[in-house]
């Protein structure tokens, strides 16, 4: 099974980094950066999960 998933587990956690690092470069910026990335992310996933 983990023959299956390691590649799966892999590319989370590079997300998963992705994601912290993008987080810490807008919070240099501003709350008020974080806080737009929070609100609008949800919207991009929606309309890019839908295509």
């Amino acid at each position: 099974m983990f023959e299956l998933a390691w590649p799966i587990i892999v590319t989370e956690l590079l997300q998963v980094a992705y994601n912290l690092a993008d987080t810490v470069w807008l919070g240099r910026l501003s709350t008020d950066a974080v806080a737009a990335i929070s609100l609008a992310f949800p919207l991009i996933f929606l309309l890019i999960s839908v295509g």
